[in-house]
Order: C-alpha cells, then structure tokens, then sequence
C-alpha cells in the first residue's frame, strides 16, 4: 500500500467516523438512521482492518485544506 492510499483511506475514516455521528445525534432515530449507523459501523470495521497496523507515514497537521475537507 502506497503512503497516498493510506493517506486517502485515513481521511475515509475520519468521514465515516463524522458522519456516524451526525447520525447518532438524530432527535428522533428512526430505522433510516440506524441504518446509516450501522452500515458505516461496517464500513468503517473494513476500513480498520486495511489501514492495520496504522500508517507508516508521519501524521503531520496539513496546512492545505481540500474542497472536501472544508465540506466535512
């Protein structure tokens, strides 16, 4: 696995992991939400399992911020 997949594959986890939650925060769960809670649930298990053992690239703060950064 190259250092920018991993990169990549961090930043997808770090999505999962908002958008659970987002949708764990919900006033009035109903099944669509759980559902969302639960497929990113295992969405991010497969995430887990790929990035093991954690990147072997420095984790360093970015001073660029991407379009969809600023969107998360």
């Amino acid at each position: 696995m190259t250092d920018d997949l991993e990169r990549q594959l961090t930043r997808l986890y770090v999505a999962l992991a908002m958008t659970r939650n987002v949708a764990q925060r919900a006033k009035h769960p109903d099944d669509a939400s759980r559902s969302v809670v639960t497929l990113v649930d295992v969405a991010s298990g497969i995430v887990e399992e790929i990035l093991s053992p954690p990147p072997s690239y420095p984790i360093e703060a970015s001073t660029s911020i991407t379009e969809i950064e600023m969107l998360m």
